[in-house]
């Protein structure tokens, strides 16, 4: 199946062990030419720094969604470093929409960590396709 296709079979084996052999649901972004910036659903919060620096099949995960609070009890989340957490509670945004900074916070079951954003830099390539030169010479 994967024959053919070493980049797909890389990412996939290294992500389904990164995430304890639970791969990471694949974006249902359309790709493109250059970086495809999307949004991948993790396992849970403790599995964020799992996910920096790869391009999982060519993607680019920009924010993440925790399927769940990364096996904490209902007393507290951890924010992993390097990102902040959109919450929600009873589906709306916590805190008028400022994000959580890092670290430990009190948490209720009826709060949940809809999306961690990720604060690093990330490269973004994108091709051109036609550019007009000083003298309207379209140039590839």
């Amino acid at each position: 199946l994967l024959q053919g296709h070493p980049q797909l079979f890389s990412a996939m084996s290294c992500c389904c062990m990164c995430m304890g052999g639970e791969p990471f649901r694949a974006p249902q972004t359309a790709k493109k030419d250059g970086t495809t910036l999307c949004e991948m659903v993790i396992s849970g919060t403790d599995r964020a720094h799992e996910m920096l620096g790869l391009t999982p099949l060519d993607y680019t995960p920009l924010q993440l969604v925790p399927e769940g609070n990364g096996g904490t009890c209902c007393c507290y989340v951890h924010i992993p470093e390097g990102f902040d957490a959109i919450v929600t509670k009873f589906g709306a945004e916590t805190n008028g929409g400022v994000p959580w900074e890092p670290g430990f916070h009190t948490f209720s079951p009826f709060h949940k960590v809809a999306y961690l954003v990720n604060k690093s830099l990330v490269v973004f390539d994108t091709p051109v396709k036609d550019c007009k030169s000083a003298d309207n010479i379209t140039v590839n």
